[in-house]
């Protein structure tokens, strides 16, 4: 496994900095965290579409570039070191579920419209009492004579809930543990859907979507007969890959949060010298830098093996775990050495500590990956 970029993968990387340093600036990120704010620019949003982002890892008979899972994580790091506020994390979750288990005409329907920029969704899994295990969902889906069905139930922490559409729905349509798990697309405005924001700490856009007697065709069942009551394989498969790119966003997330620190204690002047000569300072910012190398390497190594057909589920829970630790580590580190400017609102470190935080719980935190990881070896 050879982990260096290639040179089309360098100047890939390359490009999407200049792209995004250049259009998600921090006042952006700071106004799509206003009260009142959906969380969404559809200004950024149309020009990810025009830069063909949206699409990049997309089959090109939909519209895509047809990058790879590795290529696309490369944008994923550059996103998380500019804290990316749009939709577009939850959007991709949707794709690779798409196309992992939609039919040919969903694919052609859906796919399309999200590397044009048209179609903003999410996948609706979680519920107040069932963060992981299928075998607890309370959300069904029952069907009806002449074949149309009924959806009832919650989901929480649903990301995007508000601006969403459709919402792809995991939901249990047969007894059973992981079988007789399906998935829904569901439009926001249909009659019986409901979204109550959650006031999160990251301050970013959440919400319980709530399902009363949901009305549905069978069309609306994702992956037609062949993924009725067999939504799981390709849920876990799509969960793996999104893990690992939420991972190496983190990293990028850590990594930039080192710079600017490196930065400050250098130019920081006390008792006449950089506090960046002290000792205990280059102590702390080595440890920085080793937590944010190893979330990086490991990441990149669950990717890799994703995008070459390899399992990764081991490989995956590590990238996960390692980076949970160090977006939190680097960002309280970061806060200790700043002194009392690291805890001042309108400096721009907090942000980052927030995302750090709202990631490590999204997609599994620490206690979660490493008891998959025992149970993965047979512990």
């Amino acid at each position: 496994m050879d982990l260096e970029l290639s040179e089309d993968q360098q100047a890939l990387q390359q490009g999407v900095r200049e792209f995004l340093e250049g259009t998600c600036t921090i006042p952006v990120v700071r106004a799509l965290q206003e009260d009142g704010s959906t969380g969404h620019s559809t200004e950024l949003w149309s020009k990810l579409a025009e830069g063909g982002w949206l699409g990049m890892a997309l089959p090109e008979e939909y519209g895509g570039s047809g990058s790879s899972l590795f290529d696309l994580g490369l944008f994923y790091e550059e996103a998380g070191r500019v804290l990316l506020p749009t939709p577009f994390f939850s959007t991709m979750q949707a794709a690779l579920l798409i196309e992992k288990l939609g039919t040919e005409e969903q694919k052609a329907e859906y796919l399309s419209r999200i590397a044009a920029g048209g179609m903003v969704g999410t996948v609706a899994f979680t519920e107040l009492d069932v963060l992981h295990d299928p075998r607890y969902l309370h959300t069904t889906a029952k069907r009806e004579k002449g074949g149309s069905w009924v959806l009832t139930g919650q989901k929480a922490f649903v990301q995007n809930a508000s601006v969403a559409n459709p919402f792809i729905v995991i939901a249990r349509t047969a007894t059973g543990g992981v079988d007789g798990v399906s998935a829904f697309l569901v439009p926001a405005d249909a009659d019986g859907v409901s979204v109550t924001p959650h006031k999160t700490f990251a301050k970013d856009n959440q919400g319980l979507v709530t399902f009363s007697d949901v009305k549905l065709d069978n069309s609306a069942v994702l992956g037609g007969d062949a993924g009725l009551d067999n939504a799981w394989p390709a849920y876990e498969s799509m969960l793996e890959a999104a893990t690992a790119l939420q991972s190496i966003e983190m990293a990028g997330g850590a990594q930039k949060v080192l710079e600017v620190t490196v930065n400050y204690v250098k130019d920081r002047v006390q008792f006449g010298v950089p506090i960046g000569s002290f000792q205990a300072v280059q102590h702390f910012a080595a440890d920085m830098a080793t937590q944010v190398d190893g979330a990086k390497l490991t990441a990149m190594q669950a990717l890799w093996l994703i995008s070459e057909g390899h399992p990764a589920t081991r490989e995956v829970s590590i990238a996960k775990s390692a980076a949970n630790e160090a977006y939190v580590f680097v960002t309280t580190q970061a806060h200790q050495l700043h002194g009392g400017m690291g805890y001042v609102r309108e400096v721009d470190l907090h942000l980052w500590s927030q995302r750090a935080k709202a990631t490590e719980l999204s997609l599994g935190n620490t206690d979660y990956h490493l008891d998959h990881l025992a149970t993965s070896i047979g512990l």
